[in-house]
């Protein structure tokens, strides 16, 4: 085979291999889509009760979170780097908690990074 002839055969083989990663790329996305917009729901409605807390800035990525429960104040603690709240429903729910929502629009750090 004529060596143009071979490249021109591994580009379009390339090609080929590059067209079938990204269909199954999309596959994944798609499949993933209700999952994102469950998350989504539940982070704008978490975002919607953050000025129901009180958040006091600890340090650049974490914060405390004064909320009421039971006619008590609750206090957690919020570590934005590491993604966690002392209510631990951020680490079990795999989405940021109301305090952890709180503390990221009242310090103005994105959950998102």
């Amino acid at each position: 085979m004529h060596p143009l002839g071979m490249l021109d055969h591994i580009a379009q083989e390339q090609i080929l291999v590059v067209a079938k990663a990204r269909a199954m790329v999309q596959k994944l996305v798609d499949s993933r889509q209700p999952l994102i917009n469950d998350i989504h729901e539940k982070y704008e409605h978490n975002a919607a009760r953050a000025n129901e807390y009180t958040v006091g800035k600890t340090s650049e990525l974490s914060a405390f979170v004064i909320g009421t429960a039971n006619m008590r104040n609750v206090r957690h603690t919020v570590d934005l780097d590491k993604a966690t709240c002392s209510c631990h429903m951020w680490g079990l729910l795999g989405y940021p908690c109301a305090h952890a929502v709180a503390a990221a629009i009242m310090t103005g750090i994105s959950i998102f990074l």
